[in-house]
Formats: structure tokens, sequence, C-alpha cells
């Protein structure tokens, strides 16, 4: 199963929903060629850029933009709205989306420095939302270059095909340590400074690595133009596609969307924009009402004794005065018993 560049493509200028929903079903993602404005993706590279340059640690990511120096919010949604990206996901979100405001980030990929890439993973970050989804509970993620990415010397995105997972392609003896834990070397890690790939050699153990999955599994590596995005479920394995030989480095934005869902306990902390027809809402919004999280049912309670009806007491107490005393204690007795009431 070589690695393979024809991903499913589709052109933002006649977009075809149905037809972008069938192939996502089928493969697991799709290239939207010509989706953003390319002077908004140039501002946001600069961004990155300066960001990253300060930026000391040598993470792969930015995780958190919002309040970061040069981030224009508005305009991040605004470009959104002016895309065809609503109306492909309102079709397979079946309504209303929801985009999130804590999952978007800018990453960075470079192959020269072996460390700087984005590990083999899959997303789900927001699935205490999509699991509550009222029309849908589907996940995408939306993964945009900002550089050009249809060369050989640049970084770009790795997708396996749907149902498929790099599991069973290595054995543990491959496995290094990162805080404790074992991972694969071409594994998402939290930290990407493990000794397993400082070591002299590391970056030729990666190519090796990478060539037995690209053998094992269906992958895919498309050319993405800037201004183009790959749009895909959040469950398809994915990563930075490098190899040694890749010279220029890479920046990318990729941001979650899924549908409008119910809020509860375990999702109210999340914040995002909702898109509809009627524009643009902060989700969730000071109106929204939080359903409580479920909790056991109470035991039935036991249905109240219930006296006589008024009018059948008061016949009786006429009956009464025509009777004797003793007959009358005995019968007032009666009237005041508690009747007993079936359970069913």
């Amino acid at each position: 199963m070589p690695l393979t560049l024809d991903s499913p493509r589709f052109s933002a200028r006649d977009v075809d929903a149905a037809a972008i929903e069938d192939a996502i079903d089928r493969v697991g993602h799709v290239v939207i060629d010509d989706l953003w404005d390319v002077f908004f993706l140039l501002k946001l590279h600069d961004f990155a850029a300066r960001h990253f340059q300060s930026e000391q640690t040598g993470s792969t990511h930015l995780p958190d933009v919002r309040g970061m120096a040069g981030w224009d919010e508005n305009e991040f949604f605004d470009r959104i709205r002016k895309s065809s990206l609503p109306g492909v996901l309102r079709h397979m979100q079946r309504g209303d989306f929801v985009v999130s405001e804590s999952e978007r980030v800018i990453r960075r990929a470079n192959a020269a420095v072996t460390t700087l890439f984005s590990g083999l993973h899959a997303d789900g970050q927001l699935r205490c939302c999509s699991d509550e989804g009222i029309r849908s509970k589907r996940e995408f993620t939306i993964w945009t270059p900002l550089v050009d990415c249809t060369g050989e010397d640049t970084p770009r995105l790795l997708l396996l095909h749907r149902d498929q997972h790099f599991y069973g392609v290595f054995s543990t003896d491959e496995q290094i340590s990162d805080e404790g834990i074992p991972y694969f070397p071409l594994q998402l890690r939290p930290v990407l400074h493990s000794k397993g790939l400082q070591a002299d050699g590391a970056a030729q153990q990666l190519d090796r690595m990478f060539e037995r999955l690209y053998d094992a599994r269906q992958c895919y590596a498309p050319h993405v133009p800037l201004g183009s995005a790959v749009l895909f479920e959040h469950n398809i394995v994915h990563g930075s596609y490098r190899h040694s030989g890749m010279t220029r480095p890479r920046y990318s934005m990729d941001f979650r969307a899924v549908g409008e869902y119910r809020l509860t306990d375990n999702n109210r902390h999340i914040q995002g924009r909702q898109f509809s027809p009627k524009g643009i809402f902060s989700f969730p919004s000071i109106t929204s009402v939080v359903e409580p999280s479920p909790v056991p049912e109470p035991a039935a309670a036991v249905p109240a004794p219930r006296r006589p009806p008024l009018a059948t007491r008061a016949l009786y107490q006429l009956a009464l005065l025509t009777l004797p005393v003793s007959v009358r204690s005995a019968m007032s007795r009666w009237l005041r018993r508690p009747q007993r009431v079936s359970a069913s």
C-alpha cells in the first residue's frame, strides 16, 4: 500500500456538500481547494512566526491563541463565515454547528529538527460536546497550512484511511520513554524532547518507521496549496508527513467543529461560536439552559390514604340522625377509617 497523493479533492468555488460527505464517509478526509483568502493566511503566518520566534521551549504548537498579541478573534470567525465551509458543515451536521474557541491550534513542523513534528494521533477533544449533539454527533477538524505545501521540501499532513491505525505495524521493543510512558517514535507525545529522538541517526530511524507504515497501511499525504485546507473526521489517525530530506519549515492552523449540542455540566465550560443562517453567536450564551447531569430516579412514592368523598360522608351523616345512638357511633367510626389504596 504505497503512500498516495490522491486524496478526494473539491473546489470551494463550486462546492458539492453531499459529495464531500460521501468521500469523508468512505475515506475519512477531503481536500477543499481555494477555501481561504490567501492574505488572511499570510497574516496568520506572520502571527505564527512572531510568536514561535519568542517561544523558547521548542514546542510544536501554540495551544491557545486567544489573547495573544496580533490575534483578531472576530476576523477569524468572519473568515469562516465568508468561506464555503459553513454550507459544507451545516449539511454534514444537519443544521447549526459550533466552532470551538479553545480547540484552535497554530502548529509548526521542521524536518531539519527531528523533534519538530506532530506525531500520529486521532482527535476527539470535543467528545463531551459531540456526544450531546442534537441532530448530529460528528466532530470534524479543519487543517490549513500557512505556507504552500505542494513540494517535497515542506512537511504537510499525513492521514491514514478510515478505520486504519498504526497499531500492529511496530513491536513494543521499538517504543521509547517520554515522561515515563512508552510511545512509538512516530506517535504524538506530550514532550518531544525524548532522548530517543535526540540520538544520532534518529531522523533516519523515523524515516524507516514511516516507510514501514506506508507499506502496511493506506496513507495519504495530499499536496495542499496555500489557500486550501483538509477536512477530516475526528477519529482519523493523522500527523505530520515529514522526512529528513525536507528543508523548509511549515506553519499550519487547525480547529474543530461539532453540531449544535445540549449543554451539560460536562461541557458547559467549552466556549465557541454557533453558526446559524441568522448569524454567528457566542455559544453557550448567557440565556443557554444547562441540562443537569443525570441522577438516579427516586423510588416511587407511596400514595397517601384517601378518605371517602365529601358527598358520601354528608349522606351518611344525614342517615345517622335516624338511627339509635349506638349504631350512629359505630357508623361514624367506620367512616373515619383510612381506605386501602391499590399500588397499581
